[in-house]
């Protein structure tokens, strides 16, 4: 099964990232690259990952994420308010949990069985830290495929 990966800022300061199926180096690649440019914003923000459907990383990519949250550990405090991941299936919190032991997480994280619940928790974290605004613009979003019309 080829991969693929998504990047979603649309609705900033929140960002949807979804990695799906086997995913290339290239797009690992484009992947931190993505990762990289968010930081340079320097403006507060929360994440959703969607891994509901990837297949496990290599061990060599689960290396370069681990590297990279350790290069950008600074950034990451600074800006990062907090990450929902969306998980399924237990190998892959099995490799988050491994990844969060050589890298600890920058920022409070949360593993949530959907987008939907990734939604309401990053909508408190943008409550808890001032940006309630944002936080209601995103409570209001429909996500397509994970929430029902207006909820």
């Amino acid at each position: 099964m080829s991969g693929s990966f998504t990047h979603d800022d649309s609705l900033w300061p929140l960002v949807v990232i979804r990695l799906e199926g086997t995913v290339s180096d290239q797009q690992m690649d484009a992947f931190f690259a993505h990762g990289h440019a968010t930081l340079l914003r320097r403006e507060r923000y929360v994440s959703i990952f969607d891994l509901s459907r990837l297949n496990l990383p290599s061990p060599e990519q689960r290396q370069q994420q681990a590297r990279w949250l350790k290069e950008h550990e600074s950034l990451l405090r600074e800006t990062l308010l907090g990450t929902a991941f969306v998980l399924s299936s237990p190998f892959v919190r099995m490799v988050l949990s491994m990844l969060f032991h050589l890298a600890p997480s920058p920022a409070p994280y949360v593993v949530v069985p959907s987008v939907d619940s990734g939604v309401v928790w990053a909508a408190a974290r943008l409550d808890q830290s001032g940006l309630s605004q944002h936080a209601e613009r995103i409570r209001r979003h429909d996500f397509p495929g994970d929430r029902t019309p207006g909820g």
